[in-house]
């Protein structure tokens, strides 16, 4: 029996690398994904019933926080003010226009972000807006901006 007690712990189990998902510990208001370095992120964020849900599909997600579903996916229970995401170097993508509530941070490399409020960084970033007034920055390198609504 404490060999099968074992085993299903390490595969619940919180890998050691992979961008990380937690909410704020002040007063819990705001939901962050950060990638880790080297990372190359395809990820998506959309607010569900109950909460948020993160997947990436190019790393491994990991969250002290809230509740790990699998390898590529959390989900975060309950409310949040902001969500924000900042995947770092690497060509990225990040598409949160099922959360409308989110900032994107693309930073170094050709990243393509679908939010309402981004910035691109270094490199040639596209960046699709999804409501009106959205706000983007594109940084250093040839980035493409394409309105929304």
């Amino acid at each position: 029996m404490a060999g099968v007690m074992a085993a299903a712990a390490l595969v619940v189990a919180t890998p050691a690398t992979g961008a990380l998902v937690v909410r704020d510990d002040v007063d819990s208001a705001d939901v962050t994904l950060t990638a880790d370095p080297g990372e190359t992120n395809r990820v998506v964020v959309r607010e569900e019933p109950g909460g948020f849900r993160f997947v990436d599909t190019g790393a491994v997600l990991r969250t002290s926080t809230c509740t790990r579903v699998n390898d590529h996916e959390v989900f975060c229970p309950g409310i949040a003010e902001t969500l924000i995401v900042e995947v770092g170097d690497g060509d990225d993508s990040v598409d949160v226009s099922a959360a409308p509530i989110a900032l994107d941070d693309g930073g170094a490399g050709d990243d393509e972000l679908v939010a309402a409020v981004a910035a691109g960084g270094e490199g040639a970033d596209v960046l699709r807006g999804i409501a009106v007034g959205g706000r983007f920055r594109g940084g250093p390198g040839g980035d493409t901006v394409l309105g929304g609504p």
